[in-house]
């Protein structure tokens, strides 16, 4: 066997385990594999699904989950909505109430601070247009008398889903906060004319929507009011 030989097959066996050891730090790649995620609204926690419910239909029991709750999530949900979360479960596979909760609980501290700060991007991006107006409005008053808010959240409970529906393909999902709070609006002297220091309590009920059939895994605030 000549030399010239032996050179060759040396450096092909070289080639070989340097390969093996690029394949082994690095991975292989089908060409199918999913992009990087992108940064998400936080009213969107988790992968929407390419496929969604037919328009007006509501799913039947037929049709089979994505996956069966933990006992752990079902604690977190109210029985009367239970019903419901299964109904938007098989109209959107991808739906994770666990994981819905916690990106309810992400949007609802950016919206307090946003209204506190008067800051009307953030919640455009989060509102439906409805309650967008009414948050404008009273910030729009807030600034022609002059006054500044002000909003600490001390703690939040762990939230709830309350209520939840599937009205044709619109998932609708009512969330209960139960936060402790401490709340302040000065006038343009610094005196306090709503609120003080003092923490206090408080309970809120959030409806959250979005349509089942959109590629927009995006969540929107549609109704607020206090719970009891």
């Amino acid at each position: 066997m000549s030399m010239e030989y032996l050179d060759i097959l040396f450096f092909a066996l070289v080639a070989v385990f340097v390969a093996l050891r690029l394949r082994g730090v690095l991975g292989t790649r089908t060409g199918h594999e999913r992009p990087p995620e992108e940064t998400r609204n936080p009213l969107s926690p988790r992968r929407v699904e390419p496929k969604a419910a037919e328009a007006g239909a509501q799913p039947g029991p037929a049709r089979v989950l994505p996956f069966p709750m933990s006992e752990k999530v079902m604690s977190l949900i109210d029985q009367p909505a239970l019903e419901g979360v299964e109904y938007i479960r098989r109209a959107d596979r991808s739906f994770d109430p666990k994981g819905f909760l916690d990106g309810a609980q992400q949007a609802f501290e950016m919206i307090i601070d946003a209204f506190a700060r008067g800051d009307r991007q953030t919640l455009a991006m989060l509102l439906s247009p409805q309650v967008l107006a009414g948050f404008n409005q009273a910030i729009d008053a807030r600034e022609r008398a002059g006054e500044t808010h002000s909003t600490r959240i001390v703690s939040v409970r762990e939230p709830r889903i309350a209520e939840a529906r599937l009205a044709g393909s619109m998932a609708q999902v009512t969330v209960r906060f139960s936060t402790t709070q401490i709340n302040q609006t000065l006038d343009a002297e610094g005196r306090v004319v709503a609120g003080g220091a003092e923490e206090i309590d408080l309970i809120d009920l959030w409806t959250f929507e979005r349509d089942t059939r959109s590629s927009d895994p995006n969540w929107i605030l549609t109704a607020t009011r206090s719970g009891e």
